[in-house]
């Protein structure tokens, strides 16, 4: 069954194929959807065989297939000792748009492979940001203030995932952890650096034009904060700043369609160069009576 899948199905999620005409010797291959029990029996071998390469490209491959039956089954593989095998179940019920996937990652809270592991629980935040539900509230925000052992990785990914979760506690969350950055704050490597995060996720949740400074952001809350009303979409970022926003949150079918547009766009690049090196390499033409 394994075998079958990885063999019809490589390692990008459907519907990415482009399939090119066909040669005039070749019959049509018809591919068929893999099913969500045939994706379910294809986990359960893998997680048998305890091969974490074979595991982790049956979560890639499978894994995304948007159905209750998958995701429980995604889901055992969070509590694997393997780093990899917890990542590739993390990246794949952070991308199933079954909401299924959102349960399952908020009880996840307390496995011991994303508690110890610091890039399981920096996988683990954007998973739950991905999600962009107010229930994710309480996880992302455990352990931003105050006393904490997070790295500054798990700290950013909290801080930006606090940025899809469209909540006045999202709001307030951050700006208390602004207050960690200032003067008299907390004193780890890096943190004060990480106010172009929290600065980022407070622009796409308000709309405010504050500035970059901790104590104006501090200062609009508290002037806003009785009266604030959070809309439904994401305030825009400008130029850079949004496409980096963008790109943190596509999905693994709208990466493999970005980079096949920037591919495409290189070529056309390198055709123009090249059309315009050969057209500057000719000789300008002579006109016959000089000749």
């Amino acid at each position: 069954m394994l075998a079958l899948l990885l063999t019809v199905v490589p390692l990008v999620p459907f519907g990415l194929q482009e399939p090119g005409p066909p040669a005039s010797d070749t019959p049509d291959v018809v591919i068929e959807e893999v099913s969500p029990e045939e994706a379910v029996a294809a986990i359960k071998d893998a997680l048998k065989g305890k091969d974490d390469a074979v595991i982790v490209a049956t979560l890639e491959t499978v894994g995304l297939i948007p159905s209750k039956l998958v995701t429980k089954e995604t889901a055992k593989a969070l509590k694997s000792k393997s780093q990899d095998v917890v990542l590739a179940a993390l990246q794949a019920l952070r991308h199933n748009t079954d909401p299924s996937s959102l349960d399952l990652l908020l009880k996840a809270k307390s496995y011991k492979e994303i508690t110890k592991n610091p890039k399981a629980a920096e996988a683990y935040a954007y998973a739950l940001g991905q999600k962009a539900d107010k229930k994710c509230l309480k996880i992302l925000t455990d352990g931003l203030v105050g006393t904490s052992s997070l790295s500054n990785a798990i700290l950013k990914a909290k801080i930006s995932a606090l940025g899809r979760i469209r909540h006045k506690d999202a709001v307030e969350a951050i700006i208390d952890f602004t207050k960690t950055t200032g003067r008299g704050g907390r004193a780890r490597g890096g943190v004060r650096n990480m106010m172009k995060e929290a600065e980022r996720s407070l622009l796409v949740l308000t709309g405010a034009d504050v500035g970059s400074s901790t104590s104006d952001w501090q200062e609009w809350w508290y002037d806003s904060k009785s009266s604030f009303k959070m809309s439904q979409q994401e305030w825009p970022l400008d130029g850079r700043a949004q496409r980096q926003w963008d790109t943190l949150w596509m999905t693994p079918k709208e990466k493999e369609e970005a980079a096949k547009s920037a591919r495409n766009q290189r070529d056309k690049n390198r055709e123009g160069d090249s059309d315009s090196s050969e057209e500057g390499a000719r000789p300008p033409k002579r006109d016959k009576k000089d000749g």
